[in-house]
C-alpha cells in the first residue's frame, strides 16, 4: 500500500467502521528515508491487541451486504494468480518461482527512488510486487509513479529477472478520492485507455486497485473494473484489489459480481491473528471469494495512540523499523507502551502465526517493505521461514 490514515481519526469514525482493518496498505506518504530492508528470522512474542484502525487502500446492483544489502531485502520468489501452475501453486505463481503461493509487498515512491530499491531488494523472496502509488492529477488522465520511467524499469527489469511480476496500484487511501473522479461515468473510458497505455509503456504485468472511498464506490468502481478487466485479460496481464472490511460495511463498497472480475484480492487487515481470521472469513463467506483468491494483509508499521511525539511518530503511525530502533526488544511482543505512547504493532510471534495462516487461504501481503527492519529480527525474514 495517499496519505496515511491517523489512529485518532479513526476512533471518532467508529462506530462506521466497526469492520475496520488497520492502517497501511495503501496510505501515501510516511517513512523516513530509505534503508535496507531485510528479512531475518525470528521468534517469540505475544499476540497483543491492537486498537482497530480505518486504513486509506459494474456489476450489477447487488453490493456484498446483499449477498541494504540485497540479501536483507524480501522473500525467496514470485507468485501470480490465475490457472494452476506445474508446481500446483495458485496460477498466476510462476512455477520456475519455487513458491506454492502469493508473497506479495507493496514497495512505495517516498522513501527513495525504485531503482534504489533495485539494487536492495531480494526478489527471490516474491511473486508479485506492487508499486505505490500510480495516479493522475485532475484535470488530467496521465498517469505516473511520482519516480521517472527509467527509475520504474530497472526496477521492472530487477525483478522480472527473478520472475517477479510488478503491478502498479492505484489510489491508494489518500488519494482514493482523486481516483474516484477519474472513474467518474464521464471519464471513465478515456482514464481506462490511459492505464492500459501507461501499463503497457513501462512493462509492468497488471494493475491493483485501491480505493478506500465508502459512498463513492458503488455503481461506478464496478464499471470501472469491469472496463479495466476487459483492457488487461486480453493481454495477459493481472487484475487485482486492496481490500477491507470497513470499505465493504453498509453495502458501500464493491458489489458482489466485481470480486469475481479480480484474480485475487488483498485483504488490508493489518491487526492481530483474530482480526485476520475474522476478516478472511468475511471474505470468503461473506463476499463469497473463493479462499485461493484471498490474500491475507500484514503490516510492517505501529498504530500509535497517545503522546506520539516522536518525529517517526507523526500521523500516529510508526515503521517497525523505527519501533525497533527505539525499542529493540520490541520485536518479541506486539505492544509498546512507553514514552507516554502506545504502539500497536506485529512483532515476530505473531507474524509467525498470520503467514503461517495464509498459506490456507491465497497467500501473504505486506505493507510496506521499506517499513521493515534490517538484520535479525526483519518481518520479511520471518515470513520467509514459514512460506520459503
Amino acid at each position: 500500500m495517499s496519505a496515511r490514515v491517523s489512529f485518532l481519526s479513526f476512533l471518532s469514525s467508529l462506530s462506521f467502521a466497526a469492520f475496520a482493518v488497520a492502517v497501511g496498505g495503501c496510505f501515501g506518504a510516511g517513512g523516513q528515508g530509505p534503508e535496507d530492508v531485510p528479512l531475518g528470522p525470528g521468534d517469540g512474542g505475544t499476540d497483543a491487541g491492537s486498537p482497530d484502525t480505518g486504513r486509506p487502500h459494474e456489476g450489477d446492483d447487488a453490493r456484498i451486504d446483499d449477498a541494504p544489502p540485497a540479501s536483507d531485502v524480501g522473500l525467496d520468489a514470485a507468485h501470480d494468480t490465475g490457472t494452476s501452475s506445474t508446481d500446483g501453486g495458485p496460477p498466476d505463481v510462476p512455477p520456475t518461482t519455487g513458491h506454492s503461493t502469493r508473497v506479495i509487498t507493496y514497495v512505495p515512491n517516498w522513501n527513495g527512488s525504485f531503482a534504489s530499491w533495485a539494487a536492495k531488494i531480494e526478489f527471490t523472496r516474491f511473486t508479485h510486487i506492487n508499486l505505490a502509488f500510480a495516479n493522475a492529477d485532475d484535470g488530467s488522465n496521465e498517469l505516473g509513479l511520482g519516480d521517472s520511467d527509467d527509475s520504474v524499469k530497472k526496477f521492472i527489469a530487477a525483478a522480472h529477472a527473478s520472475k517477479v511480476k510488478v503491478m502498479a496500484s492505484l489510489g491508494g487511501g489518500a488519494d482514493s478520492d482523486k481516483l474516484t473522479r477519474h472513474y467518474a461515468p464521464g471519464n471513465v473510458d478515456a482514464f481506462v485507455a490511459k492505464v492500459g497505455s501507461f501499463l503497457d509503456r513501462l512493462g509492468l504485468d497488471g494493475v491493483d486497485v485501491d480505493v478506500e472511498s465508502p459512498g463513492k464506490m458503488g455503481k461506478n468502481v464496478d464499471t470501472f473494473v469491469a472496463k479495466l478487466h476487459d483492457l488487461v485479460k486480453p493481454k495477459g496481464q493481472l487484475l487485482t484489489a486492496a481490500v477491507a472490511r470497513w470499505i465493504q460495511d453498509g453495502g458501500s463498497g464493491m458489489s458482489a459480481p466485481t470480486y469475481a472480475l479480480f484474480d485475487f484480492v488483498n485483504v488490508m487487515s493489518y491487526g492481530t491473528y483474530d482480526d485476520a481470521l475474522a476478516d478472511m472469513k468475511y471474505f470468503t463467506e461473506t463476499a463469497r471469494v473463493p479462499k485461493a483468491q484471498v490474500v491475507l494483509g500484514v503490516k510492517f508499521y505501529a498504530d500509535c495512540s497517545g503522546a506520539c511525539d516522536k518525529p517517526e511518530e507523526a500521523g500516529h503511525y510508526m515503521l517497525y523499523r523505527d519501533v525497533l530502533k527505539y525499542y529493540p526488544d520490541a520485536w518479541n511482543k506486539d505492544l509498546v507502551d512507553a514514552d507516554g505512547s502506545k504502539l500497536f504493532y506485529v512483532g515476530e510471534a505473531t507474524m509467525k502465526r498470520l503467514a503461517d495462516l495464509s498459506k490456507d487461504y491465497g497467500g501473504v501481503m505486506s505493507w510496506e517493505l521499506t517499513g521493515d527492519a534490517s538484520g535479525a529480527h526483519s518481518l520479511m525474514g520471518v515470513i520467509a521461514k514459514e512460506i520459503p
